[in-house]
C-alpha cells in the first residue's frame, strides 16, 4: 500500500493516507482519503524512525539536524561534527535501515502514519476503553486490552506475534456484542516490549506467568482461562504450567509446538523457517532479519498477503486472505506492535525457537486443540504431537480450514474457551 508523502520549503509535511489507512486510524468512513500536515520540526517522527530502526542517540541527533538542514555540510556544522564524520553517519544509517538515498531517507521519515498519529489512534473514543495500562511490581509498564462486561468471565489471549486475529483494538464494535451475550471479558496482554509494554529480557516461555499473575492481582481474579492463537500457543503452555491455581483451561488455535521438527523445511512457511531455522541455528540473525521482516510487512502487506494466498490450499482460508478487513489492519497492527522498538518481537522469535524448559505432561489444566487440516503455517502434524506429549489435551481437527481459521470462527471458539458447549465446524 502506497502512502504519498512531500515536504515543501515552508517546512511543512504532507501525508496523503489512503481509504484504508483512514479507516485503521478511525478516521470517518466516508473519507475516502485524509490529507495530514505535519510541522518538520515537530521531531517526533524522527525519534519515532530512530526507535524503530534502534539507532545510536548520536546518530539519531544527526537525523534531526539533516532533516532541517538536508544539506550535509550544514547539519555537520549545527552539531559540531565535521563532514567526513557526517557522511559517516548517514552511511551508518542507510546501512541499519536499507534506505540507499538522502530523498529516500526523508519520505521515509514522514509517510508512517503512526508516527503521525500517536494521539489521534489513542483518543479514539472507540478504542481508548479498549486500551489500558498498569505499573507491575518491577516498574514496568504492561499494556492490555480489555473488551466485554467488566464483570465477565475472563478469557486471556495469547496472539500471534503480529497480534492481529482478533483485533478488539482496531475493531471492538466487531466483537462487543457477541462477548456481552456470552458474559465474556476478553484480556489481551501485550508481552514485553509489545505496543506500551516495557521490555525486558526473557530466559523462558514460563517468564510470561509473572506478568499473567500481577495482571490478575490487578484485575482481582481468581481464576482464568486462556486462549492461544499460534505463536501465542508457546506463551501460553509457560503460563498453564506455571500457574495451574489460577488457568482453569487451555484453549489452543492453529496450534504452534517447539518440539515439533517438520522434515521438509524448505517447503515450511516463511515465519516457520524463521523460528525454527534461523531462532535455532543463528539466533543472533534474528537481531537482523526480525526489523526487515517487521517493514516489508507494514510497506508491502498485499504482497505478503498474496504470497500467503498462492499457499493457501482450501477456499475457507483463500476467502479469509482475500478479506478486505484482515488485509486494512494487517500492516498497521504489525505497525503498532513494533512502534516503541524491535526488542520484544526479536525476543519473542528467539524464546519461541528454543527447545521447552519444563514439560508439557506436567500441565494439570485441561487442553482443547483446534488446528485446520490445510494449515500450512503450523502443519497439522505439530498439534498431533502435543496432543501426544500432553495427557490432558484433546485435538480437534477441522476439516477444510488452514492457519487463519481464529479471524471467522473467533465467535465458537471464544464460547469454547469459556468452557460453553460448542458445535465445532468441520469434524463431522
Amino acid at each position: 500500500m502506497q502512502i504519498w508523502a512531500e515536504n515543501d520549503a515552508a517546512g511543512t509535511v504532507y501525508v496523503l493516507l489512503p481509504k484504508e489507512l483512514a479507516l485503521a486510524y478511525r478516521f470517518p468512513a466516508r473519507a475516502e482519503t485524509v490529507l495530514l500536515s505535519y510541522r518538520i520540526e515537530d521531531t517526533a517522527a524522527v525519534d519515532h524512525f530512530a526507535h524503530r530502526h534502534r539507532l545510536s542517540p548520536a546518530h539519531g541527533r544527526f537525523l534531526k539536524a539533516f532533516v532541517t538542514e538536508p544539506d550535509l555540510r550544514t547539519a555537520a556544522t549545527s552539531l559540531g561534527l565535521t563532514y567526513e564524520t557526517a557522511r559517516r553517519y548517514l552511511k551508518t544509517i542507510f546501512a541499519e535501515t536499507g534506505i540507499r538515498s538522502q530523498a529516500a531517507l526523508i519520505r521515509a521519515l514522514w509517510n508512517d502514519p503512526s508516527a503521525l498519529l500517536p494521539a489521534s489512534v489513542l483518543a479514539s473514543k472507540d478504542t481508548l476503553p479498549v486500551r489500558r495500562l498498569m505499573t507491575l511490581p518491577d516498574g514496568r509498564q504492561l499494556e492490555y486490552f480489555s473488551l466485554g462486561p467488566e464483570d465477565g468471565y475472563p478469557v486471556f489471549f495469547m496472539d500471534a506475534l503480529a497480534g492481529n486475529s482478533i483485533d478488539t483494538l482496531g475493531h471492538p464494535e466487531r466483537y462487543r456484542r457477541h462477548l456481552t451475550d456470552l458474559g465474556l471479558r476478553l484480556i489481551t496482554p501485550c508481552r514485553p516490549g509489545g505496543v506500551r509494554s516495557s521490555y525486558r529480557a526473557l530466559s523462558s516461555l514460563r517468564d510470561y506467568a509473572a506478568d499473567i499473575a500481577a495482571l490478575c492481582a490487578h484485575l482481582k481474579l481468581q481464576k482464568i482461562s486462556l486462549l492461544s492463537y499460534s505463536y501465542g500457543s508457546n506463551a501460553a503452555l509457560g503460563i498453564a504450567h506455571e500457574l495451574p491455581d489460577l488457568v482453569e483451561r487451555l484453549t489452543m488455535s492453529s496450534v504452534s509446538y517447539t518440539a515439533y521438527a517438520a522434515q521438509n523445511l524448505r517447503d515450511m512457511d516463511m515465519f516457520f523457517q524463521i523460528t525454527n531455522v534461523v531462532g535455532r541455528r543463528w539466533p543472533n540473525l534474528l537481531n537482523l532479519l526480525i526489523p526487515f521482516l517487521a517493514r516489508s510487512v507494514v510497506q508491502n502487506v498485499d504482497t505478503f498477503a498474496n504470497r500467503m494466498l498462492s499457499r493457501a490450499v482450501c477456499d475457507h482460508e483463500r476467502a479469509i486472505l482475500q478479506s478486505p478487513l484482515v488485509r486494512e489492519r494487517a500492516a498497521a497492527m504489525v505497525a503498532e506492535r513494533t512502534a516503541g522498538g524491535m526488542e520484544g518481537v526479536i525476543e519473542e522469535f528467539r524464546i519461541n525457537a528454543q527447545p521447552y524448559d519444563f514439560n508439557v505432561a506436567d500441565i494439570a489444566v485441561p487442553m482443547t486443540l483446534f488446528h485446520g487440516d490445510c494449515d500450512v503455517n503450523n502443519p497439522l502434524a505439530g498439534a498431533e504431537l502435543l496432543a501426544r506429549h500432553a495427557p490432558n489435551a484433546t485435538l480437534h481437527v477441522l476439516r477444510g480450514m488452514g492457519h487463519h481459521h481464529l479471524f471467522v470462527e473467533w465467535d465458537w471458539i471464544l464460547a469454547a474457551a469459556m468452557g460453553r458447549n460448542v458445535t465445532i465446524p468441520g469434524t463431522a
